[in-house]
């Protein structure tokens, strides 16, 4: 446990817009500060993409959800969702075998205090229960090295053409994998 911290999981689907805003709330500051070695225009042209609809429409299926709180105040989020076909196809797996982790976003404020990495390990925790393989994740510099201590093995890098480095040039993500 971390203290102060109340963490929330659910198997539901259903995002409402209030929950959305409160989502939203949490990514944009995280991401600001986890992509600040990225240009600044290219964070607020990528949070604008991040709108709390568009949110929604992007992380469905939802497998699994983990929130954290601060008392009432949301601070943490964490999806897992159905596996990408091209992944399910490269595995050659079926599609319950892979899933595809994503948001660990937590409040800047309450950065180093372990709410990121308890998220993730609750997604890979419920995934096992799923009967879930694989499950296949990015990651920016800022969070390659956790992701790496929870298991995760990098299996390439590809360049994001909407997120630029300082000098203009595309930001390299790492692609990842843990094998459950």
């Amino acid at each position: 446990m971390i203290e102060g911290i109340r963490f929330e999981t659910s198997t539901s689907p259903a995002l409402d817009e209030g929950l959305l805003r409160d989502v939203y709330s949490v990514v944009a500051p995280s991401m600001r500060s986890n992509f600040r070695h990225y240009h600044p225009a290219s964070i607020e042209t990528a949070l604008k993409a991040y709108t709390p609809l568009r949110f929604k429409d992007w992380y469905g299926p939802l497998l699994f959800r983990v929130f954290a709180y601060d008392e009432d105040r949301l601070v943490g989020v964490g999806f897992l969702k159905q596996g990408k076909t091209e992944d399910v196809a490269e595995l050659g797996v079926s599609p319950e075998q892979v899933a595809y982790s994503f948001g660990g976003f937590v409040d800047p404020a309450k950065h180093g205090r372990g709410i990121g990495s308890e998220m993730l390990r609750r997604r890979i925790e419920y995934a096992r229960k799923l009967g879930v393989k694989f499950i296949r994740a990015n990651a920016s510099e800022a969070s390659i090295k956790m992701t790496k201590s929870m298991g995760a093995a990098e299996i390439g890098e590809f360049l994001d053409e909407a997120l630029k480095n300082h000098d203009g040039t595309p930001a390299r993500l790492h692609k990842l994998e843990y094998r459950l």
